[in-house]
């Protein structure tokens, strides 16, 4: 099995005692940590989580091409579950609209609490799909990347917010999840329907958003 990152070493680590891995590799992973995340604690604590469990599992992983690959990946699972603790535990900063009755705010603070804790690209092509109704073909133009992965992205993105938003999900025939159900034109990369579930929370919340940020006196 082999295991490659970019910016890795080529040196493998058959012949390299661990305590010598962890000093060439710590401070290049401590530095990508906190380029993904900017929260020093919880940057540094998914660090150490990663070599704590490179450590547990050093003699199989050490006969990897890249063992920092493989360090490097249970960081980023870490630091992206940290990340939406974070986004749950933190609710967003605005005064709700003074038209907005109770249910409205929570159920909008739900919505942007959820979206909030989508990794950056995949809240990115949600938002530009089923808000500003970008064709995914636009959106892999804007953000330079593939038009697979935009989809791939909005799939997944509807899935983990369908789950969260307690919509109905449906596993994948090759694996994964995905809200269902999807309609044939965002399969072929249209815009997001107007009845599509995700889409309409999606809407309101955008609306509460709207009228918050125009009733705050103090932004203004």
């Amino acid at each position: 099995m082999t295991h490659t990152v970019e910016g890795g070493s080529g040196i493998s680590g058959a012949h390299e005692d661990f305590d010598v891995f962890f000093q060439r590799t710590y401070p290049r992973m401590r530095a990508r940590a906190l380029l993904l995340w900017r929260h020093r604690e919880e940057a540094e604590d998914a660090v150490q989580e990663a070599y704590a469990e490179l450590f547990r599992y050093w003699d199989r992983v050490s006969r990897y091409e890249a063992p920092e690959a493989w360090a490097y990946k249970v960081m980023t699972q870490r630091l992206n579950r940290a990340r939406r603790t974070w986004f749950r535990q933190h609710a967003l900063e605005i005064q709700p609209p003074p038209t907005a009755s109770v249910e409205e705010t929570s159920e909008a603070r739900q919505v942007l609490d959820a979206l909030g804790g989508l990794p950056d690209r995949q809240r990115q092509v949600l938002v530009l799909h089923c808000l500003q109704g970008m064709p995914q073909q636009e959106i892999a133009e804007l953000l330079d990347i593939k038009r697979s992965s935009v989809a791939g992205s909005l799939r997944k993105a509807r899935g983990r917010l369908g789950r969260e938003l307690g919509l109905p999900v449906g596993e994948l025939p090759g694996g994964g999840d995905a809200l269902m159900p999807l309609s044939s034109d965002l399969r072929r990369g249209g815009t997001a329907p107007s009845r599509d579930p995700l889409n309409s929370l999606l809407r309101q919340a955008e609306n509460w958003l709207t009228a918050a940020c125009g009733s705050d006196e103090d932004a203004r």
